[in-house]
């Protein structure tokens, strides 16, 4: 009777599932402790309120994201283009926020990134969260961000400490970023249209 008491509670402790959530939610709380402890010993890390919420808020939405994701679809290649695609849009607005992909965060050149971001918000509540309308959404990203860094180029629109070549490595990383997501996005609706047929058989 013991032996079989041991054996199942060795069973239930083998198979007690792995906090996922605590473990996810526990990485932007941990974030954002990272400054505030940094204030108490350097003077280079200087954030305020807004910053803690602004920042709170982009972590709440990517997790709230991708929470979302896993609920409305069991297919991989879905889940990790959402993932994709809400992490590199967080650093998107990270980086143009704080130190701006062209000028230095504060400029207006800087604000077709996050026009792009917003175009990007519209076209997931259009697609209903859809893959193939989500690829189509990060598609026009994509041909957007590449628009934005090759106007800025020919226009001369560039503050002088940037350079084209420095503007379109960092557009390019993150359109490229994107491109994958709406790839696997691509391959996640084929799944998906690939899957009715079946059953419609």
């Amino acid at each position: 009777m013991n032996n079989r008491q041991t054996l199942d509670s060795d069973h239930s402790a083998v198979s007690r599932p792995v906090p996922w959530r605590l473990i996810g939610w526990s990485i932007p709380v941990a974030l954002l402790l990272l400054p505030l402890i940094a204030m108490q010993f350097t003077s280079e890390v200087d954030w305020d309120l807004p910053d803690f919420l602004i920042m709170g808020t982009l972590m709440a939405m990517v997790g709230g994201g991708i929470e979302l994701a896993v609920k409305l679809s069991k297919n991989i290649r879905y889940r990790l283009a959402a993932v994709l695609a809400l992490l590199s849009g967080f650093l998107l607005m990270w980086v143009n926020m704080a130190v701006g992909i062209i000028g230095d965060g504060d400029l207006p050149v800087d604000l077709p990134y996050f026009l792009v971001m917003l175009g990007g918000v519209v076209g997931i509540v259009a697609s209903r969260f859809r893959p193939a309308g989500l690829a189509v959404t990060l598609y026009l990203m994509v041909a957007a961000l590449v628009l934005i860094a090759v106007g800025v180029i020919v226009t001369g629109s560039l503050p002088p400490y940037a350079t084209g070549k420095d503007v379109l490595g960092i557009t390019g990383f993150f359109a490229t970023l994107f491109l994958v997501s709406a790839l696997l996005f691509r391959q996640a609706a084929r799944d998906e249209q690939a899957e009715v047929a079946h059953h419609d058989h």
